[in-house]
């Protein structure tokens, strides 16, 4: 058996476990949240999980390790005869239209500055003080995203009433993007 090193990586939300061999290659990644493998060498698995348990019994009094649910799959046997279709097997299927909203109709940036508003209604003393310390919170990266949108909508208006047209490169490349899109503004 190959033996495998599991180490805890925590950043942006996620918690996992990523797994190397003993020459450092990448045998895959456990979430640590949702339980779930994602093993990149499914010939050294089993060193993957050795490596897992492994870890998983050292850091067994963590608290992510208590809390996190284990996976559970329930196997379900199908019904050996269908279900009768009230309105018999011949009547049109009828689908419902997902209920949507057209976005032309919000203010650009107005989603983001209340979630920004709510943050700072929630916490305005943490706010300010985090505001004169220059500490990057939530709640300033709401309402720079909320300026930031309303900047790209003001300088798109006043390109449509000059008449500019936003033009989209027909080529992908970075050179044509960057030569086409600022000619417009």
């Amino acid at each position: 058996m190959v033996d495998a090193t599991a180490e805890r990586w925590r950043k942006y939300g996620k918690d996992r476990l990523y797994v190397t061999g003993p020459a450092g290659e990448k045998l895959g990644w456990h979430d640590l949240v949702t339980s779930e493998d994602h093993v990149e060498a499914p010939d050294a698995a089993e060193a993957f999980h050795a490596a897992v348990s492994a870890w998983r019994v050292a850091d067994y009094a963590s608290p992510v390790a208590e809390s996190a649910p284990s996976a559970v799959v329930e196997v379900v046997e199908p019904p050996l005869t269908p279900p009768s279709d009230p309105a018999g097997p011949d009547s049109p299927v009828v689908c419902e239209a997902p209920e949507w909203e057209d976005l032309a109709s919000r203010r650009a940036g107005a989603m983001a500055r209340e979630q920004a508003i709510a943050l700072k209604q929630a916490a305005p003393v943490r706010t300010l003080l985090a505001r004169v310390l220059k500490v990057h919170t939530d709640e300033r990266a709401w309402r720079i995203g909320a300026d930031g949108e309303e900047k790209v909508a003001a300088r798109l208006e006043k390109a449509r009433q000059e008449g500019s047209a936003l033009e989209v490169p027909c080529t992908p490349s970075r050179w044509e993007r960057t030569a086409r899109t600022s000619t417009i503004w």
